[in-house]
């Protein structure tokens, strides 16, 4: 039936089909608004217009007009980036079936735009490569905007990409299965990821001249090698890399060598890499 002007529909249904549903029942019920809403909730309708407010069990998870002001939180953070909320509409649903509240929502979006945006080019490309997605802010948003994972999930996967990039940067290429491990061996901030890759921009030409020169059974050495020795620590890495440091340094003793050129003082000491 028409609904009568005179009978206020709850705003939050008005210009959908859901308002003649609850007008229905509410005349059905004889003004029962109670019942007019539970009529609303379990009206197949109900999911198109209110998406991740219905639990498993069948029971609702927010007041409607709460849902409302959670999606308008959504897209206020959303526009404080510049971008149109309506782009990622229909992924509000799926954060409000996640449990993501607006603080978490606002927090996480600066975050991303911290580490990842607002930080050198390479991390941003890093990060999109691996994920398939544009390097925007709209792109990279939009990737976490699918995620139901934990923060502390997330915060591994932005540093996975702070890896990649300050590697990057150092003109070294790091997949993620290495960003992985490197994280997991307890490279879990930017800062040790741009000490690790200096490090190695120094050292590594070093080790391959000395590698080469001084009939290493392994005649080069790569960023592999070193982050086996001075990340995981390995045994035979560290021994080889001072076997090579040795010979070095004796060489350079005995006046033949050229180790000043790749980072010996005239003591012998290495200037440019530490081996613990």
């Amino acid at each position: 039936m028409p609904i009568d002007p005179n009978i206020t529909v709850p705003i939050v249904f008005q210009n959908t089909p859901l308002a003649q549903v609850w007008y229905d029942a509410y005349i059905e019920f004889v003004g029962d608004t109670e019942l007019a809403l539970a009529a609303v909730q379990s009206h197949p309708e109900y999911d198109t217009y209110f998406p991740g407010n219905r639990r498993e069990d069948g029971s609702i998870r927010w007041e409607e007009g709460i849902y409302r002001s959670i999606e308008e939180s959504y897209a206020s953070s959303i526009s404080s980036y510049g971008m149109s909320p309506g782009l990622f509409q229909a992924k509000f649903g799926g954060m409000i079936a996640q449990g993501v509240s607006p603080d978490e929502f606002a927090a996480r979006m600066d975050n991303l735009y911290t580490r990842i945006v607002d930080a050198i080019p390479q991390i941003a490309e890093w990060f999109a490569r691996e994920h398939g997605i544009d390097a925007t802010m709209g792109g990279i948003m939009a990737s976490f905007m699918d995620k139901d994972v934990a923060d502390s999930i997330i915060n591994k996967e932005i540093t996975m990409a702070e890896i990649g990039g300050e590697a990057a940067s150092r003109g070294f290429q790091v997949v993620a299965e290495m960003a992985d491990m490197l994280f997991e061996a307890g490279v879990d901030d930017r800062s040790q990821a741009r000490q690790l890759f200096a490090s190695a921009e120094a050292a590594i030409p070093v080790l391959n001249v000395l590698a080469s020169r001084h009939a290493d059974p392994d005649d080069d050495f790569d960023l592999n090698e070193f982050v086996e020795s001075e990340v995981l620590r390995d045994p035979a890495q560290r021994r080889r890399i001072q076997r090579l440091l040795a010979v070095e340094r004796s060489t350079f003793a005995q006046g033949t060598g050229q180790a000043a050129a790749f980072g010996f003082d005239r003591s012998g000491r290495r200037s440019g890499l530490e081996v613990r």
